[in-house]
């Protein structure tokens, strides 16, 4: 594969399946040291893009260590730091690329472990956050259980401080709109299943 240092795809590289026919992505790897790497995208990006990216890295092996991400009014902007365990290949930028056009099938995914969650409703869309013990593939199938109830972050905060899990989320409909109150309550009730009963 590719040297991962610095890779960046050609400006106006198109995207299939994003909002806009003729948008454009970059996306750029950057080495942060022994195997931790930081990818950073820039662009139009399918609502399902986070989650097939995170599903596709934890069938992989990689983890998420931390992420950020936001949607303006027509881009994208995240950085995502991963790690890569030995034996497995260094990653390129175009490998991410493939990544996000990937559909996983929600059925193959392991389950969703919580330790806890908060939902709240604002104006424009529904904040989540969770707490877990972090697994390879956890963000992925999380992002797996949103995408099922046909919630998309429109935000993200992914943080992993030794194997705890702290992740927000700002979720909205597949067009940017907030979702009804029965999608709240169906969420509700789904993360709550997700809690081991003592």
């Amino acid at each position: 594969m590719a040297s991962a240092s610095g890779i960046a795809l050609p400006a106006g590289v198109s995207f299939p399946g994003s909002a806009a026919s003729a948008s454009t992505l970059t996306c750029r790897l950057v080495r942060r040291g022994g195997p931790r790497f930081t990818l950073h995208l820039s662009g139009s990006l399918h609502p399902a893009w986070a989650g097939r990216l995170a599903a596709g890295l934890g069938a992989r092996h990689v983890s998420v260590v931390r992420a950020t991400a936001r949607r303006g009014s027509t881009r994208w902007t995240a950085e995502i730091e991963i790690e890569v365990p030995a034996g497995v290949p260094e990653p390129s930028a175009v490998d991410f690329v493939a990544l996000m056009r990937e559909h996983r099938d929600p059925a193959s995914a392991e389950p969703v472990v919580l330790e806890s969650w908060r939902v709240q409703r604002t104006r424009t869309d529904v904040e989540v956050e969770i707490r877990a013990t972090d697994a390879v593939g956890f963000l992925g199938r999380v992002l797996l259980v949103f995408a099922d109830l046909g919630l998309f972050p429109r935000a993200m905060r992914v943080d992993t401080v030794g194997s705890a899990v702290r992740d927000a989320f700002l979720l909205q409909g597949l067009t940017g709109e907030a979702p009804p109150e029965g999608v709240v309550s169906l969420l509700r009730r789904r993360l709550a299943a997700l809690v081991p009963q003592e």
